[in-house]
């Protein structure tokens, strides 16, 4: 769980939730994905 979090931690969230982690990745995911 720190790991995940940690991935997800930026200038605005130094330590963000689960759940903001979690929002944050999967986010970041479908950036990275949406042209498949």
């Amino acid at each position: 769980p720190d790991d995940l979090k940690a991935q997800a931690a930026d200038e605005q969230q130094a330590d963000p939730t689960m759940e903001q982690a979690f929002i944050t990745l999967i986010n970041d995911w479908d950036k990275e994905h949406t042209h498949e």
